[in-house]
């Protein structure tokens, strides 16, 4: 082969390999998977659509002793989970996960007038111990913002009823265990909600993988609603 034919053919190349890797750029398609709806659902003959299982609604006193009702979420995302201050064995490590996704997404998301797109809130299962003044405490130590990361207590057949019928996670108490014992027992899973009261995953905060999953599912959220805003 001589040297203007291989010349010819490196030119070729140049020009016609850009071209044809942009051709096949813009005729790929982007494939994405989806989070899923967790829970019961039925399909409505009239509307002919799937209902889906949601949170209900629910009130609850926060770290400042405000009220904190389902409203408090409209338009975001959340991540919930449960816990008790004196806890010293679970919820620890699990309230640390909760921390370190706080601190990653509550400075990235953006959203309205800086607003993050993602919530987050800690039921207690002792609502006797975690009063007010205690959250308060738990929430300075956690060096939080209140208006991001809600911790809460209440009613007691309240917190166990949203976490069984609302999030579908264990949680309660056993009373054959001496009253000065950890008796409570509660789920170490953290629960993702979207902006429909849907559950969209459970993960276990002790399970690196599982986290992981959680984080790329919060991420792949956000990108759902942004594409449906675009139309």
């Amino acid at each position: 082969m001589g040297r203007k034919t291989s010349s010819r053919i490196a030119l070729i190349l140049i020009i016609v390999v850009p071209v044809v890797l942009y051709y096949m750029m813009r005729q790929a398609t982007i494939v994405v998977n989806y989070v899923p709806i967790l829970g019961e659902r039925e399909y409505d003959p009239i509307k002919k659509d799937t209902i889906y299982h949601t949170v209900p609604s629910f009130t609850f006193t926060d770290q400042l002793g405000r009220p904190v009702t389902d409203k408090n979420f409209e338009g975001h995302i959340y991540i919930a989970n449960f816990f008790f201050s004196t806890c010293k064995d679970v919820c620890p490590k699990m309230q640390g996960v909760v921390h370190s996704i706080y601190e990653k997404f509550c400075d990235t998301t953006g959203g309205k007038n800086g607003d993050p797109i993602i919530r987050f809130i800690s039921h207690t299962v002792d609502p006797e111990t975690d009063n007010v003044a205690q959250l308060k405490r738990t929430s300075d130590a956690l060096n939080i913002n209140p208006n991001l990361w809600y911790l809460v207590t209440g009613n007691k057949a309240d917190i166990y009823g949203l976490a069984q019928r609302g999030y579908l996670l264990p949680t309660g108490e056993d009373p054959k265990i001496p009253a000065d014992s950890l008796k409570f027992f509660h789920s170490q899973t953290l629960v993702l909600i979207d902006k429909e009261k849907r559950v969209r995953g459970a993960y276990d905060s002790h399970d690196p993988l599982d986290i992981g999953r959680l984080q790329d599912d919060v991420r792949m959220l956000m990108y759902e609603y942004r594409e449906k805003e675009k139309k």
